[in-house]
C-alpha cells in the first residue's frame, strides 16, 4: 500500500510486539484499519517529518499525516538524542495517527538507557 519497506517492517514489528504484551487492540487486528487508511489517503505512506527545535530541551515533529508508528519512532529518537545532551527530552507531535501500545516507546528510550 505504498509504504517503504523499512517503515513496513517497523510498523510490523510494534503490531507483533503489542500482540506479544497482551494488547491484542494494538496489534495485528489493526491490519485492515491502516490498510484502509492508506488506500483511502487519509494516512501518507510516505510522509516528509519535519522537526523543529522550539527549546534546549524540546522538539515539535510535524508527522505529515504519516503512520504513527513512524512518526512517533522518530520523536523518540528526537527526545532521546536531546536527553543525552540537556538531560530531558520532550517531543510534541502533530498530524500523525495512531502511534499504537505506547510500551514500543518506552522500550525505545528504555533501549538507549
Amino acid at each position: 500500500v505504498g509504504l517503504p519497506a523499512g517503515d513496513a517492517a517497523l510498523v510490523a514489528r510494534c503490531l507483533v510486539h503489542a500482540d506479544l504484551r497482551a494488547q491484542a487492540g494494538h496489534g495485528i487486528q489493526r491490519l485492515p484499519i491502516y490498510n484502509k487508511r492508506l488506500r483511502a489517503k487519509v494516512v501518507n505512506p510516505k510522509p516528509q517529518i519535519r522537526v523543529e527545535r522550539t527549546s534546549p530541551s524540546a522538539v515539535a515533529v510535524d508527522g505529515d499525516d504519516g503512520m504513527g508508528f513512524v512518526v512517533a519512532t522518530r520523536a523518540t529518537e528526537e527526545a532521546i538524542e536531546l536527553a543525552k545532551s540537556q538531560g530531558v527530552g520532550l517531543a510534541g507531535v502533530r498530524r500523525s495517527t495512531h502511534f499504537g501500545c505506547s510500551a514500543h516507546y518506552v522500550m525505545q528510550a528504555l533501549d538507549e538507557d
